[in-house]
């Protein structure tokens, strides 16, 4: 029997990266080298995923490649916010995509994306203390020019012109943003997607900002 493609991956095999092979039903919309997509286990009530087309390992990668990924993103993100409250963006940079296999095995799957969030609440400060480096940046392509440099960060920005990369990680949990936005959204509970992926609410999701923006699917 074939398992559906939105079966989590924790139930099912994995044999491939999820972003270069998204699920059309939660595909929001596709402009090279971007797309959209909403995720899994939705904990605001906008969760949404800009991604590389291509299989690259983080924005800050992408950056070095194309400068002009900076400033696409942004006006996406501003599409997106259009006539609504601001989304939240982050990346977990250079940090494998959270998976498992059957077996509970992390498999590691590096593929560009940023979380974008509906939320109201400052993360910022639950953030600092999981880092030995914070910096400060009023453009993305400023903040991804300086997270090439890293190793691996965590980028975080509540609006258009307010970037911080979070570098030197301590003990960072896994899906770290989601469980930020989580505990301020008071719900920290539902912080594992694969827990509570949600499907038939993710693709509900994903009509409705294919509507809000116009896209016919």
């Amino acid at each position: 029997m074939k398992i559906p493609s939105w079966v989590p991956v924790r139930f099912s095999k994995l044999t491939s990266c999820f972003l270069c092979e998204p699920d059309r039903r939660l595909v929001v919309d596709r402009r090279p080298p971007l797309f959209s997509m909403v995720g899994l286990g939705p904990i605001t009530e906008r969760y949404i995923m800009i991604a590389s087309v291509d299989h690259v390992r983080s924005f800050a990668d992408l950056h070095q490649l194309d400068r002009g990924i900076g400033p696409q993103v942004s006006a996406l993100r501003r599409e997106m916010q259009a006539d609504g409250p601001p989304l939240l963006m982050t990346e977990h940079g250079r940090v494998p995509a959270c998976v498992d296999d059957e077996d509970g095995h992390d498999a590691h799957c590096f593929h560009a994306h940023f979380l974008l969030f509906q939320s109201s609440g400052d993360i910022s400060k639950h953030c600092q203390s999981y880092f030995l480096h914070s910096d400060s940046f009023s453009s993305l392509s400023d903040a991804l020019e300086h997270a090439g440099q890293c190793e691996n960060y965590h980028l975080l920005s509540p609006s258009d012109n307010d970037y911080t990369v979070f570098s030197g990680a301590l003990n960072v949990p896994r899906q770290f943003f989601r469980k930020m936005v989580a505990y301020v959204e008071g719900d920290a509970g539902m912080a594992d997607w694969r827990d509570h992926p949600s499907y038939d609410k993710a693709k509900e999701n994903a009509a409705f900002e294919r509507k809000r923006q116009g896209i016919v699917s």
